[in-house]
């Protein structure tokens, strides 16, 4: 027993060393990206439009920040809820904050989901009940944005001037998000009708690939687990399930709108429409960047995309503001999360490991009474 606690003592320490290491290439890549931004956009008018902050702006980004943590907590527990569990606001609020913190600091956000079914199940609901949690919220988050995301993009080719290759990159991707939206509704009841779509999408000399076979296995499953995560939450209450939606939306929006107010703040209020669809643009990309945090990409393209409507020498301020409110503050509060949630879980696990090493010696206890007389 000393020795399985001992080891996994010391995969936990190499775990969270590998996490903190993440956290730190995050927050030194985005520094050095802002860094670079600003020695070639800041001028002696930047310190101007600084001095002309509006505080009342500021505050309204730091409420649409930690309103949309708030939120996202309650939808969780909503979710919960849902699947015929129920978990205090505070424990869901860890689980998903601490969750968080891992996902945004690993590429891909690839941490989030395994480090969530992990805390939820420490907090008391099993295995598949914490995977379909997670994969109810994530599936329904995907579709909220698939809905959204072809919607954002025409309307930002609409309002913003863009030249003629990113207008139709622009339009590729919408059509793309479309179609994908359109597959993922064709496939709910049968999943593996979107398996053959693609295979017959597929080149020939794609499949003949020794990879490929194990990427539609791992497709197919993903689509799996997204149908059946769907089919769990239509069995809600319809208010459960609408207030779950709105939920979503929410979340979505108060993130959208932080580049609004942080324009308003320092002197653009007649970008706000334009920046909270230069926003959303921006968020649709950077989930499928590999690098921790979305650092140095994140910067560059939102400083690409804002460049169209404002002026050069206040873009490294704009983009420097964004990214403290976006991932410097966050981070802050969804790490005091992940540092509860994992103490919570390490004292769970001790005590269950207790709890487990007890009952065969209770067991024992009347059969050693019994050999000695």
């Amino acid at each position: 027993m000393e020795e399985i606690q001992a080891q996994s003592v010391e995969g936990g320490l190499r775990q969270h060393k590998r996490l903190w290491l993440y956290v730190l290439i995050a927050v030194g890549m985005s520094v050095a990206a802002i860094v670079l931004l600003s020695l070639f956009t800041m001028d002696h008018n930047t310190f101007k439009a600084i001095s002309h902050v509006e505080i009342f702006s500021l505050i309204m980004v730091t409420v649409l920040v930690i309103g949309r943590w708030v939120t996202e907590t309650l939808r969780y527990t909503l979710i919960i809820k849902a699947v015929g569990r129920k978990l205090s606001f505070g424990k869901t609020a860890k689980s998903i904050l601490g969750a968080a913190f891992t996902g945004a600091v690993t590429p891909y956000r690839s941490a989030s989901f395994p480090t969530q079914v992990f805390f939820l199940t420490r907090y008391g609901l099993t295995g598949g009940e914490a995977t379909a949690v997670s994969l109810t919220g994530g599936a329904i988050s995907l579709l909220v944005m698939t809905v959204a995301m072809p919607i954002v993009l025409v309307l930002s080719l609409s309002k913003m001037h863009v030249s003629l290759g990113m207008s139709t990159v622009i339009v590729c991707v919408a059509v793309i998000a479309f179609f994908a939206f359109m597959v993922a509704v064709y496939s709910m009841r049968d999943p593996s009708r979107f398996t053959r779509i693609v295979r017959r999408l597929t080149p020939g000399f794609l499949k003949r690939k020794p990879k490929y076979e194990r990427f539609e296995e791992r497709l197919a499953k993903g689509m799996e687990d997204f149908s059946r995560s769907l089919h769990t939450l239509l069995k809600a209450r319809k208010r459960l399930l609408i207030a779950i939606v709105l939920l979503t939306i929410v979340f979505w929006l108060a993130g959208a709108f932080v580049a609004s107010w942080i324009l308003r703040g320092l002197g653009y209020p007649q970008y706000f429409w334009k920046a909270m669809l230069g926003q959303m643009l921006v968020t649709s990309i950077l989930p499928f960047t590999p690098v921790p945090g979305e650092s140095g990409v994140a910067e560059v393209a939102f400083a690409g995309v804002f460049s169209i409507f404002i002026a050069k020498n206040t873009l490294a301020l704009v983009t420097v503001t964004w990214r403290f409110f976006m991932l410097y503050l966050p981070l802050i509060g969804l790490g005091i999360g992940f540092v509860l949630a994992a103490n919570d879980a390490r004292r769970i696990g001790v005590e269950r490991a207790r709890e487990e090493a007890v009952l065969p010696v209770t067991e024992l206890e009347p059969v050693t009474e019994l050999e000695s007389s």
